[in-house]
């Protein structure tokens, strides 16, 4: 750093001042260039502190002979010291407080644009503080008016209330964080909404308090339903062609052995005489299992492995 003893000077005891600067041991560093060149003969510097930090010096010179400076000069710059610090610290002030308005204004359309909502509750006071459009919804109301649980709970379900109470109560005892989705009345519009909170435990300068966010998820619900109702139906038609597969398999396995008894009742008819006796059992036979082949068929059918007539072809 240039010129540390001015500096150190300046940090340590609040000032320098000096009736010569080109020869008191906290100045006379300054010299060259800058004392010479600019013609200075006596200085009375004083720091700006913000913070405790130096921002700044308010430099008091006097360019034309040698000057003690009195304590009225003395305590002139300190004032205008502080005043300078005063001044800077109202700027820095009125930008934080721009900044800190400009960041509320991009969060709360965030959070309309997000359809979520941030909240803050305090179980001592049982005082509700909301930044959101969305959680109007859920019974929130916005500005300075004072929100309570018995707020909310009056716009919720009887079931989702009661949950919400028993989740709050054992977060607040257990000190914990919670998260829990709750439904409004049908006077409120039926929409589900997620609670999210952490716990803050108290401190000397605030009392305990949840902070979390409230999450309009509604579409979400009505997705999820939809999705559990096409997975349903997979699930239905899986087991349907598992079925199938099974009957299909069992079919054809049947058909094999109608297959010969056909055959052989067939060849036992056209053996024996027309007034033979064995001809109506062996007809029986045969019709009962055409219907056999007729219900073998329906199976295949069904398990989508329905054997067409088939043809010879001539593949030459």
């Amino acid at each position: 750093m240039d010129y540390p003893t001015y500096f150190s000077a300046l940090d340590n005891n609040g000032w320098v001042v000096a009736y010569d600067a080109h020869t008191h041991p906290d100045t006379r560093e300054l010299t060259t260039p800058y004392l010479l060149d600019a013609g200075v003969y006596s200085m009375l510097d004083v720091p700006i502190r913000l913070d405790g930090r130096v921002i700044g010096i308010i430099c008091h010179e006097e360019t034309r002979n040698y000057r003690h400076w009195s304590e009225e000069d003395q305590e002139f710059a300190h004032s205008l010291a502080d005043l300078c610090a005063l001044h800077i610290a109202e700027d820095q002030r009125q930008d934080i407080e721009t900044k800190l308005r400009e960041s509320q204004r991009h969060l709360k359309n965030a959070q309309n644009a997000g359809q979520f909502a941030s909240f803050r509750w305090e179980p001592v006071s049982d005082e509700l503080i909301y930044l959101g459009k969305v959680s109007e919804a859920i019974g929130f109301r916005e500005g300075s008016q004072v929100n309570t649980r018995e707020t909310i709970l009056k716009n919720l379900t009887t079931q989702d209330g009661e949950k919400l109470v028993n989740n709050l109560t054992s977060a607040f005892a257990q000190q914990e964080t919670f998260r829990l989705r709750v439904q409004t009345t049908k006077d409120m519009g039926s929409r589900h909404f997620e609670l999210r909170a952490g716990f803050s435990p108290e401190t000397t300068s605030q009392p305990a308090v949840f902070e979390g966010t409230i999450q309009d998820i509604t579409d979400q619900i009505l997705v999820e339903k939809e999705n559990q109702r096409l997975e349903g139906q997979l699930i239905q038609s899986q087991k349907m062609e598992s079925i199938g597969t099974m009957a299909g398999g069992i079919a054809h396995d049947f058909n094999n052995i109608l297959t010969p008894i056909l055959g052989y009742t067939d060849v036992a008819l056209s053996e024996i005489p027309e007034d033979s006796p064995l001809r109506i059992p062996l007809n029986e036979i045969l019709n009962s299992s055409l219907r056999a082949k007729d219900l073998v068929e329906q199976i295949l059918l069904f398990g989508r492995r329905f054997d067409e007539n088939l043809e010879a072809l001539d593949m030459e």
